[in-house]
C-alpha cells in the first residue's frame, strides 16, 4: 500500500487532474490519496484571528478543509472512492479501487497532541502511513523545488513541513516525471532503471511538534 499526498496547492492548477488521472490509471488496489490543506485553510486562520475562538474549534475546522478537498477530487475524479476508516480503504483497495481518504476521524471533542492548529499536511499522511502500516509515503508538492539540495534547505526553503513532522525516512527526491517508473510493475525494466539511477539515498527527518507521528520504520518516503 501506497500512501500519496497531494498538497493543497494542487487545487487550484491543471496538474491535479494530471495526478489524479495518473494514479487512477497506475494505483489501483494499492495507492490511497490524503487530501492536503488548501485555501480553506488559510480562511480559517484568518477567521480565528478576526474572531479569536479557540484552537479546537479551528483544528477541526482544518480537518472540515481536507476533506473539501477531498470531496472536490472525487468530483474531478468519480473512479476514486472515498474511504473514512482503515477498514474502509483496505476494501477499497482489495477490490482493485484507489481510494481518496475524507479524514473526519481526525476530528476532536477536546485537545489532544492531534489536535493541532499547525498540524501540516505532511503529518497527517506520515500519520496514516503509520496507521495503516505502509510501504511508501509520497509527498506530491505544489512548488518546485531543487532535487540536488539538502534536507535542511527544504526544511529552510518551506519545501517540507519541518516542523510538524516527527520522524520518517526520506529515501530520494525526484520529479513528477519519475511516477510511471515508480508504479510500474516489479521487475520492469523502467522500474529497476529508476531504482539505480536514484540512489536511494536514505536521511533522518526529527521535528520539534507533538504531531503525533510515530517512527515509519516500514514506509519511505519520496517528495515530488
Amino acid at each position: 500500500m501506497w500512501v500519496v499526498k497531494l498538497a493543497g496547492g494542487l487545487a487550484q492548477e491543471p496538474a491535479l487532474g494530471e495526478w489524479l488521472s495518473e494514479l487512477i490509471t497506475l494505483g489501483g488496489g494499492r495507492i490511497v490519496i490524503v487530501p492536503g490543506r488548501w485555501s480553506s485553510a488559510e480562511f480559517v486562520r484568518t477567521l480565528q484571528q478576526d474572531w479569536q475562538f479557540d484552537d479546537l474549534s479551528a483544528y477541526n475546522m482544518m480537518v472540515l478543509a481536507r476533506a473539501q478537498y477531498a470531496v472536490l477530487m472525487n468530483g474531478l475524479a468519480p473512479d476514486l472512492v472515498p474511504a473514512v476508516t482503515a477498514e474502509d480503504i483496505r476494501a477499497v483497495l482489495q477490490r482493485g479501487g484507489v481510494a481518496v481518504w475524507m479524514p473526519f476521524s481526525l476530528m476532536r471533542q477536546e485537545i489532544d497532541e492531534m489536535a493541532d492548529v499547525d498540524l501540516s499536511s505532511d503529518c497527517v499522511a506520515a500519520w496514516l502511513a503509520a496507521h495503516l502500516n505502509a510501504e511508501r509515503l509520497v509527498l506530491v508538492k505544489s512548488r518546485p523545488f531543487n532535487p540536488e539540495a539538502t534536507l535542511a534547505d527544504h526544511v529552510r526553503d518551506g519545501i517540507h513541513a519541518g516542523a510538524s513532522v516527527k520522524w520518517y525516512w526520506l529515501r530520494a527526491l525526484l520529479t513528477k516525471s519519475a511516477l510511471r517508473m515508480l508504479l510500474g510493475e516489479r521487475g520492469s525494466p523502467h522500474r529497476h532503471a529508476f531504482s539505480r539511477g536514484a540512489g536511494l539515498v536514505r536521511k533522518w527527518m526529527m521535528c520539534s511538534s507533538t504531531g503525533g507521528v510515530n517512527a515509519l520504520s516500514t514506509a519511505s518516503v519520496t517528495i515530488w
